[in-house]
Order: C-alpha cells, then sequence, then structure tokens
C-alpha cells in the first residue's frame, strides 16, 4: 500500500543574488528543530513522531499531536505508526538476505519459485518486481477490490483477488509502481523460507536488530497510535479513514513501528550490518529498462537528489498514516517522520529540519532598522499571469496577494519563505530580467514569477 513516489527534479541547491545587495546588520539566526516541528502539526490533533540523526549521534527525537484525540493521550517515543510502503525496503532485504543463502536468484524468474500464482505472472525475474519494472498492475486501482480489502482474508485469497488483472505490458518497458509485485513477494519469501512473512522478518531483521517495537499485521503493542484523515482544505476536521484490512497490504505495507525503530532499522543498513556488500550495492543500484533507461529506483528503495544532495529514501501511507525515511549520503544524515494523520506527510517537517541544520536553506535573518536597499521590494507578476507585491512594513516584509497579506521571512542572499515552510524564494538574475525561483526541497528549483516594478526601501513603511 501507499502513494507513488513523486518524480524528483531536484538541482543543487544555490543562492544567487542580484547586482543590488541586501542590506543587512542583524545577526542571522536559526530555528530549533523543536519549533519547526511545532510549525507543522497541532498538539491538541494527531500528529507526527521524527527522529533526526548525524552518524550515531541523534540530533532531535521529539513528538507532537495526540495519539488517540479522544483519550487525549499524548504522542511519546514509543508510539507506533503504521509505515506504509516503507515496509517495501524490508520485504527487500529480506529477499536479498534469502539471495545471499543461494535460495533465491534474483534474475530468476518468480515463477521458478512461486507456482500457484497466474502463468501471466510468474514470468518476470524477482529483480523486476523489486524495482517496480515486471510491467504488473497495481491492484489499488482496482475496483473489484475495493468492496473486499475491509475484510480479513489469508494471502493465498488476496493474491486470488489481486492478479485477477493481467499484466499489461512486458517486463522492462517502464517504471510502474506495483503493490501487487510486492504481496507477489511476499508469496515468494513464505515458499522459499518456509515461514510466515512475518515470523521471517521477526526471527532475520526485528530481533537481530533488537527491533522490539516494530511489528507486521498483528500490531500488539499496547502503544499503537490512533489513525485520522484530515482534508487539505479542512486540516483542523478529523475523520476516521476508510477500513482495509492489513491483511490486504502484507509485504507491500504491513509494517508498523514507532519512529526509532525505523531509524534504527535504515542505520543498520546503510552501515552495511544486514546485507553484504555486494547485496546492498545491489539494492542501491539504479534499475535499467530495456532501452538502457535507468529509472530512480533500486530493490525496494528509491535514489535521487533531494536537497540537492544524493539520496536514498522510501515513503508511504496507508489509511490513517503516512510516512517518510530518508538517508542522505554526503551529509551522514537519517531523517524519519511518521505521522498518525494520513492527510500531513511528515517529509516537508524532516527536509526543512535537515535544510535548515545543515545550512542548506538560506538562513533567516532581520531587517535592519533604516536600511538603503532592499532588493526584494516590488511588483512581481507570476507565471500564471497572478501578481503580488512584497513591501516593508516598519521591522517586516510584506507580502500583498489576491486573499490577503502575511508576514513572510527574511532569508539570506535575496530570498524568503513563508512561515513554517522550507521551501523558499530567491530573487535573481536571469538575462537582466529579476525573477524569483522557487526550490522545493523536494522537487528541486522552478521559474516562479518576474519583478515588474521595483519600490524603495521606505515604500510602504
Amino acid at each position: 500500500m501507499g502513494i507513488k513516489p513523486l518524480k524528483i527534479r531536484s538541482k543543487k541547491l544555490k543562492a544567487c543574488t542580484v547586482a543590488a545587495g541586501l542590506s543587512v546588520v542583524a545577526p542571522v539566526y536559526s530555528a530549533s528543530f523543536s519549533e519547526i516541528h511545532h510549525c507543522y502539526v497541532n498538539k491538541h490533533s494527531a500528529g507526527s513522531s521524527i527522529q533526526i540523526t548525524k552518524g550515531n549521534q541523534v540530533l532531535y527525537r521529539g513528538a507532537v499531536g495526540l495519539a488517540n484525540v479522544s483519550t487525549k493521550e499524548p504522542l511519546g517515543q514509543k508510539s507506533v505508526f503504521d509505515i506504509g510502503s516503507i515496509t517495501k525496503t524490508y520485504t527487500a532485504v529480506a529477499v536479498l538476505l534469502l539471495s545471499e543463502e543461494k535460495k533465491i536468484n534474483l534474475d530468476t524468474p518468480l515463477g521458478t519459485y512461486v507456482k500457484s500464482i497466474p502463468k501471466e505472472y510468474q514470468h518476470a525475474t524477482v529483480a523486476q518486481i523489486l524495482s517496480h519494472i515486471a510491467g504488473f498492475p497495481d491492484y489499488l486501482s482496482d475496483s473489484r477490490v475495493w468492496g473486499l480489502w475491509h475484510r480479513d482474508r489469508g494471502l493465498d485469497r488476496v493474491i486470488k483477488s489481486i492478479t485477477r488483472r493481467k499484466p499489461y505490458q512486458e517486463p522492462l518497458n517502464s517504471y510502474e509502481y506495483s503493490n501487487t509485485g510486492y504481496i507477489l513477494l511476499g508469496k515468494l519469501i513464505e515458499e522459499v523460507s518456509g515461514q510466515t512473512y512475518r515470523e521471517f522478518l521477526e526471527q532475520r531483521i526485528f530481533k537481530p536488530l533488537k527491533l522490539n517495537n516494530t511489528y507486521v499485521f498483528e500490531q500488539p503493542s499496547k502503544h499503537k497510535t490512533v489513525g485520522y484523515f484530515s482534508a487539505p482544505n479542512a486540516p483542523k476536521k478529523l475523520y476516521y479513514p476508510e477500513k482495509v484490512s492489513r491483511t490486504w497490504m502484507h509485504a507491500a505495507g504491513a509494517i508498523s513501528a514507532t519512529v526509532s525503530d525505523l531509524s534504527q532499522f535504515y542505520m543498520s543498513l546503510h552501515k552495511g550490518e544486514i546485507l553484504s556488500e555486494s547485496s546492498y550495492l545491489r539494492m542501491m543500484r539504479r534499475a535499467k529498462l530495456s532501452d538502457g533507461t535507468e529509472i530512480d529506483y533500486g530493490l525496494g528503495i528509491n535514489i535521487n537528489d533531494v536537497l540537492g544532495v544524493p539520496t536514498l529514501f522510501h515513503e508511504g501511507r496507508v489509511p490513517g498514516y503516512a510516512s517518510w525515511s530518508a538517508y542522505f549520503k554526503e551529509l551522514d544524515i537519517h531523517a524519519v517522520g511518521l505521522s498518525n494523520d494520513e492527510g500531513i506527510h511528515p517529509g516537508p517537517a524532516t527536509l526543512h529540519m535537515v535544510a535548515e541544520y545543515t545550512k542548506l536553506l538560506p538562513a533567516r535573518v532581520s531587517l535592519a532598522d533604516k536600511p538603503a536597499e532592499i532588493a526584494l521590494l516590488g511588483h512581481y507578476q507570476k507565471t500564471d499571469g497572478e501578481r503580488f507585491e512584497i513591501k516593508r512594513s516598519g521591522a517586516d516584509l510584506i507580502l500583498v496577494e489576491k486573499g490577503g497579506e502575511e508576514v513572510i521571512e527574511l532569508r539570506e542572499n535575496n530570498s524568503y519563505s513563508h512561515k513554517c515552510s522550507g521551501n523558499f524564494f530567491t530573487l535573481e538574475n536571469n538575462g537582466g530580467e529579476a525573477v524569483l525561483m522557487f526550490t522545493d526541497l523536494y522537487r528541486g528549483q522552478s521559474t516562479y514569477a518576474k519583478r515588474v516594478s521595483q519600490q524603495s526601501a521606505q515604500a510602504g513603511s
């Protein structure tokens, strides 16, 4: 289960300035991890748990919000969340462990090991399924399954239901995210190991790594959080999510864990404490299509630049929960976020924390009392034609646009950001024209607006 990973088009984060410099005399200051965390969630509602680790040092571990809104039980370090599609990384590790024991050949068709599935699903190799290039459909888009998935089902009955649709293309033709494929990998693990998926993970991953608050299916922990859903247009109103039995998620999304356990799993993986070096390198290598095109996915892991640096990551979403885990290789930082509100993805908060800590995000600054010039002041026109203004009001910069005004945070290098956002805007010189570039910490940089008139520092004061 989960959402399809977003296409990321990140560029190295930069800060290019226009000719007129920004007059600043006040010292630079940064937001604390806790301050950023509280920006993204309401402590009186469902919330999130986040851990940021550099090397072996925990930079931040905190939980904000409620584990149960009805009883007002707060989230804490032992709060257990469903991690959704991050489960796929565990599944890939399990398959690689069996490969190291010569029980599975990654480049052998699935049907060699699992003969009970429809023949149309037998010819794709194990590695192709792990990388979502097997040509398998995703059962989440099958309306015939929607009326069934609230009921508990055994694995074989689930597989029978989700493989009624035939693969719609040959392997290696394109990247198509498929939960169906990962449930079939769960069946593979059970067939080859002689254990249930849960038993294998407990014996080979959870217990050796002392992940005492990580579970499959039953989630027996008394610390399990209640999952909710909030709509983007009404974030303060919570709903109970659609009921979907975790038996329909299996090896595609049925693991639950604490933020500490999830962080420990990924740190152990990237330190080489679970897999052999050759298995790890294979896992972290981009898969290729038939035409030689590399995709941004290895074996159970996304591979791309985030924050402008090489990153290994995965995210997930199941009814009631959202999750995000990333390892920034060059920074040696692990960032993990878990939410018990399906409508609030923890990724933006964790990325904001990492960007602020590492100075990849232009630092916040204060306006001087009487600056000679403020480069950002003026009127702008967005790429969609809509106009807005940035003006000064006392010691603040104000953004005025259709719908109202807001104080914006001034940052170094002629940049600004909205309050409680790590994404930022930078004024740059593009062929003699002043333009605002928008940098999304996740997706990268794009043109946002051009300046149509400039104001003096006293304008609007």
